[in-house]
């Protein structure tokens, strides 16, 4: 019988590994109206951040406010959050202080690093593609720390940073995000009362069919979503990730 060397041995195994590694080109739609702003706890310390982006979803406008903590030692245990045209519709006292516990959107006994609140704001403010209105966010929440030991030590407000309500009062922040957007799904996806394919831009496929693909090459890539090939009515992002199997 004969045997292969440890240095064959090596090579097979090494060889093994390497195939175990590879890069799946990924499709993810990425928000291209995102705004993101620090969640700030105690007044100066940073723990996380808010997320706020829009989308249209059946003809309406659906605002999306995300909190999301990165300090591994803090827990969203409630939040609030007020939405409005007007910034004296968010609830204040009379001296200008806003009042989380009557803010309309709210949720209790969390406990995690990640919440997000759906805002429908074409129930609420009857608002329709396309539009470009400016919209007055105050998201608030109550925040816990936690030893090594996963007991609370210290707990505090939480504001996403913004502008303050009043300078004499509390610390309590607004910030401001412009809802734009040209077209309704409405207007481009039923023209015709019909839906029809949507592709990528890039090559050409060839055959009947107007089909294109694209080349990833590696890191971040973006692309047209053509609907009925002339028509655009999206982005697509395309980038890679190391996956080990």
């Amino acid at each position: 019988m004969k045997f292969k060397s440890k240095s064959s041995y090596l090579l097979i195994v090494l060889l093994g590994l390497l195939s175990l590694t590879f890069i799946i080109p990924t499709i993810q739609a990425i928000p291209s109206n995102l705004y993101t702003t620090r969640l700030i706890a105690g007044q100066y310390m940073e723990i996380g951040y808010v997320n706020t982006w829009s989308q249209v979803v059946d003809s309406s406008i659906i605002l999306h406010v995300e909190y999301v903590i990165t300090d591994p030692s803090w827990y969203i245990i409630d939040a609030h959050l007020a939405v409005a045209t007007y910034l004296s519709d968010i609830p204040k006292t009379k001296t200008g202080n806003p009042i989380p516990g009557l803010f309309p959107y709210q949720a209790s006994g969390i406990w995690s690093q990640y919440y997000e609140f759906t805002v429908n704001l074409t129930e609420l403010f009857e608002l329709y593609c396309p539009v470009e209105t400016t919209l007055y966010i105050a998201a608030h929440a109550v925040v816990a720390r936690v030893d090594d030991y996963g007991v609370v030590v210290r707990t505090e407000t939480a504001w996403g940073q913004g502008s303050r309500f009043t300078n004499r009062g509390n610390w309590g922040m607004y910030y401001t995000y412009t809802v734009n957007c040209e077209t309704s799904c409405e207007e481009v996806c039923t023209l015709d009362g019909n839906s029809s394919t949507a592709w990528a831009r890039g090559y050409d496929l060839g055959g009947n069919s107007w089909a294109t693909y694209n080349v990833y090459t590696g890191g971040n890539q973006t692309t047209d979503l053509m609907w009925r090939q002339y028509t655009y009515v999206g982005d697509i992002y395309i980038f890679g990730r190391v996956e080990v199997r």
